[in-house]
C-alpha cells in the first residue's frame, strides 16, 4: 500500500482574496466605516478616513517628487503606522515598493539600494545614520530622493524630505 493518505483540512476554511488594488479595499472599508479605527500604535490611534485621508497626502507627495507608475521605491523602516501607509500611497499611484528589512547591516543596505534601482528611500530617522554611510561608499545614481519620518529636516541631512504622520497631516 503506497497510497498516501490526505488528511482533509479541517481548521483551515479556504481564503478567497479579492483581486483589488490595496488602496481600494483601504477606500471601501473607509468609506464602510469611516470613523472605525484602522490603526492603533502605542498611543496614537487612526480611523480609517484618517488613514485614507494620510495616502492621498503621501501619494500626492509621492507624485509631486516626480515618481510615477513602474519607479521603484525602497522602505526602511520598523512596523509603524509610516509603513503601510507609505506601502498603500506608493500602490496607488503605481510605484513598486521593495521593502528592506530594518535589521538589514550596511553590506546589505547597499545591495539593495543599487540592486532594486530605487528612485527614493524612505526611511525611518533612527535608521539614517546607516544609509548615510552607504551614501559615503556607494554611488547610486538612480536615488534622487530620500524621505526621513519625523516632524523635522535632520540636521546632519538638510537635503532631505520629512514623512510625518499625525492627527492634523501627512506630508512629504
Amino acid at each position: 500500500m503506497s497510497e498516501k493518505m490526505v488528511a482533509p483540512e479541517l481548521f483551515r476554511p479556504p481564503v478567497d482574496f479579492p483581486d483589488v488594488p490595496y488602496d481600494h479595499l483601504l477606500r471601501m472599508a473607509a468609506q464602510r466605516n469611516p470613523d472605525r479605527l484602522a490603526i492603533i500604535y502605542h498611543d496614537l490611534r487612526l480611523t480609517y478616513r484618517e488613514v485614507l485621508s494620510m495616502v492621498n497626502c503621501i501619494a500626492n507627495g509621492l507624485h509631486d517628487l516626480g515618481l510615477k507608475k513602474g519607479d521603484h521605491i525602497c522602505l526602511f523602516m520598523t512596523n509603524r503606522p509610516e509603513y503601510p501607509i507609505t506601502f498603500i500611497a506608493a500602490a496607488s499611484i503605481g510605484v513598486v515598493v521593495s521593502p528592506m528589512n530594518p535589521s538589514y547591516k550596511e553590506r546589505e543596505v547597499g545591495y539593495q539600494l543599487e540592486n532594486s534601482e530605487a528612485r527614493a528611500l524612505v526611511v525611518q530617522r533612527e535608521l539614517l545614520p546607516l544609509v548615510q554611510l552607504v551614501l559615503k561608499e556607494k554611488e547610486l545614481p538612480h536615488l534622487k530622493h530620500i524621505v526621513v519620518t519625523g516632524d523635522r529636516v535632520p540636521e546632519s541631512m538638510p537635503e532631505a524630505s520629512i514623512l510625518s504622520v499625525s492627527r492634523s497631516a501627512a506630508m512629504i
